[in-house]
Formats: structure tokens, sequence, C-alpha cells
């Protein structure tokens, strides 16, 4: 459905930079890079080209957060149906959680367990650090059992472009694998598996975990709307209330995780409290509508069928609807 109402076979690396790269929208997720080795490469964080690019295939393009993102359509592809709640997304319930035990264990550490347990996955992609005198200096990392998932469990995720280390993954031959990211990288994984104008082993990606964005880390960040990673099928806030992470379960493979989990005894839940939710709302509705503003003040006008207007006109004009 959304790739059908794009065509991209006149795009390359050239319309990416022009687009997205140079215009300091990139979030830096390495979908890009994933998948055009031969023209990408990942440099300090950001997709660097190896040389020019003359072939209009429109891959890079089209797997770009930062590209076109049609929430409705990707709500569709993920769920099956759409939102009722424009701040937090699609979700079929939010809880409260905490590890079982060990304090030092997550709760994304937790929910990868019992995914190993239930057989959903066979590996995850995670971050670790590669710097220890600068934590936001991280790379994937592949955990195949629940040891190596506590190791990687350390690194920034905003600071590592998660998204290569899912071919990373598939190149090992991986065929079951969950990705751990943040919301501009849940985007890009939703885009890389609902395209099927090219094939890159995209059924190979069966699970998606991430943690609420609520740090800035470069300037594609301020284009966010997404505080919450609404496209994944579990997101945890990654502060901790009194011991109590906020966690949202929004698709039937993470409710089976998110039981497995409790059924194993990793996590122990509560219900989550009207003043926690109503923090949890007013935040992400800040963080979309300020940086929404942000957007549309760059805007000179938007184009609907016919009609041109700004971003203040057509605000005036949908009030009308």
């Amino acid at each position: 459905m959304l790739l059908k109402m794009h065509e991209f076979g006149d795009k390359n690396l050239g319309n990416l930079q022009a687009e997205v790269i140079y215009n300091s929208l990139c979030t830096g997720c390495g979908a890009c890079a994933a998948f055009c080795h031969k023209y990408i490469s990942m440099v300090d964080g950001f997709p660097t080209a190896i040389s020019r690019c003359l072939t209009p295939c429109g891959l890079c393009y089209s797997v770009c957060p930062r590209t076109f993102v049609s929430l409705k359509a990707l709500d569709q592809f993920t769920f099956g149906e759409n939102r009722e709640d424009q701040a937090l997304g699609y979700y079929k319930t939010i809880v409260q959680a905490k590890t079982k035990g060990n304090a030092k264990a997550s709760v994304l550490t937790s929910l990868l367990k019992a995914a190993l347990d239930l057989k959903l996955i066979d590996s995850a992609v995670l971050a670790k650090g590669i710097d220890p005198k600068d934590k936001w200096k991280a790379e994937p990392f592949i955990a195949t059992n629940k040891k190596e998932i506590e190791k990687g469990a350390e690194g920034k995720l905003n600071a590592s472009p998660q998204i290569t280390g899912l071919a990373e993954a598939i190149a090992m031959g991986k065929n079951n694998i969950a990705l751990v990211g943040v919301p501009c990288q849940m985007i890009a994984l939703r885009k890389v598996q609902s395209n099927k104008n090219y094939e890159v082993c995209q059924d190979k990606i069966v699970f998606a975990l991430a943690e609420f964005c609520v740090r800035a880390r470069h300037d594609g960040c301020a284009s966010c709307l997404d505080m919450t990673a609404e496209f994944s099928d579990i997101s945890v806030d990654p502060t901790a209330k009194e011991g109590w992470n906020t966690v949202i379960i929004r698709s039937e493979k993470g409710l089976s995780v998110f039981e497995k989990a409790v059924e194993k005894g990793y996590l122990e839940t509560q219900e989550i409290t009207d003043e926690v939710m109503n923090k949890l709302k007013t935040a992400a509705e800040r963080k979309l509508k300020k940086n929404l503003q942000a957007i549309l003040k760059d805007v000179d006008y938007v184009k609907v069928s016919y009609l041109l207007a700004d971003a203040t006109e057509l605000s005036t004009l949908l009030k009308l609807v």
C-alpha cells in the first residue's frame, strides 16, 4: 500500500543527500548504508558516499525514515488498523514493569529472553559502546543467546546505526531477527519490511523492541514527531520511576512476548497510574507539537490537490473540515 503511492525509480543517493543528509534531517539510523554497501558507508554516525552513485534504483531513498512517511499506511502495515491516539500511536495496553531479582537487568533484556524462550527469535540487534571515553559512540552488536543479550544491553541505541546491524545479522545467516532501537529506526524498519519493490531478506526480521527517545542527539532529531517508538512491537521508557518502567505493548506479538516474560518470572508488573499516564501523554504531545511547528516553520506552502497554502492558512482551513 505504502510504496504504490510513491515511485522511486528515478531517485538515488544524490537525492538522499540533497533532501535529507545535507538538509540536517538525517537521523543516523543506517538504513541506507545497510542495504547499499556499494555506494554508502557510515562514518562518524552518518552515511557517507563511497563513490558517486549513478544508479537510480531508489533503494536508499525509499527506506530512509526522512524521505516520506505515511503514518496511516505504516499503521495499517504494522498493526492492521489505525491509531486512535495521535500522541502515543497505536497500542493494545500500557503497563509498568520491572525486572525480578536482577536490579542491573533491563526490561528490554527480559523481553528478549522471553522472545528466545518462545523461539520467536534466534538473534537480536543491540548496541555496544566503542569508546569508553564517549558514551555517544556505539555500533550494532548481534546477540544470539541470553548471555550475549545481557552483554549488549548497555550501548546507546540512538548513537548506533542499528539498521546496519540487521544487514549484518542477515549476512550471518540468521532467520528470525529482533531489532532493538529507537523511534526513527522503527520507522526505517517498517519501511524496509513494507517495501515490496526490493528484496533484502526483510522477512527475516520478526520482532521490534524500542526505547522511548527522550534526548535529542543531533540536528535530525529536531524533525522527529515520535517520542515513544510508535511502530515497535513493544516500547519501553528507559527512565525508571521508583524502579518501574512504563511499557507500551502495541502488537499481538508484543503481547505474547510480554506475557511470556511475566510467566517466566523475568518481569513483575503493575497497572499504570493516571498520574504517570497523563505525564506520558503530555511529554509525547509536547515533542509532537514542538517539532511539528519547527517543520512547518520552514515550509513555504503545502500543496493539496490544486490548492497551495502556507502552514497557518492550511491550519485554518482544516478547522472547517
